[in-house]
């Protein structure tokens, strides 16, 4: 279980980091997959633009918290493996922190660059009468 949660958790902090980076170089065009997705920001690019660069830190902290939770699982399930004698309820208690900490990590700041990008791109729309 260990090792499925780090095979899921890494590439998902790989992800967010890469998004983290082409949101702060104005590289993540307007798309229906990934970044900071409200009316306002799926109307106007100038609002698209700065939702996401406001979003990228707390993006990227968020996908530091994925990519280290997923490490420290497959280091775990590695040493539960080759340690027969390795409690099961320690190797849980691990699981549960490693996963859930790691997810709920990467959620906090998430929905963190959520509000921020949310705030730029009102802010933006505001000060440009090119966005409605």
């Amino acid at each position: 279980m260990l090792l499925i949660t780090g095979i899921v958790l890494v590439p998902a902090g790989l992800v967010m980091l890469w998004v983290a980076w082409a949101s702060r170089r104005d590289r993540l065009r307007p798309n229906s997959a990934v970044g900071v997705r409200t009316r306002l920001t799926m109307e106007c690019d100038l609002a698209w633009f700065a939702a996401q660069r406001a979003a990228a830190s707390a993006t990227a902290i968020g996908g530091v918290g994925a990519l280290l939770g997923g490490i420290g699982a497959i280091v775990m399930a590695v040493v539960e493996s080759n340690r027969p004698g390795f409690s099961f309820p320690f190797a849980m208690a691990t699981w549960t922190l490693l996963a859930l900490g790691a997810a709920g990590w990467s959620l906090a700041w998430t929905l963190t660059g959520v509000g921020r990008g949310s705030r730029a791109a009102e802010a933006v729309c505001t000060e440009q009468s090119g966005c409605s």
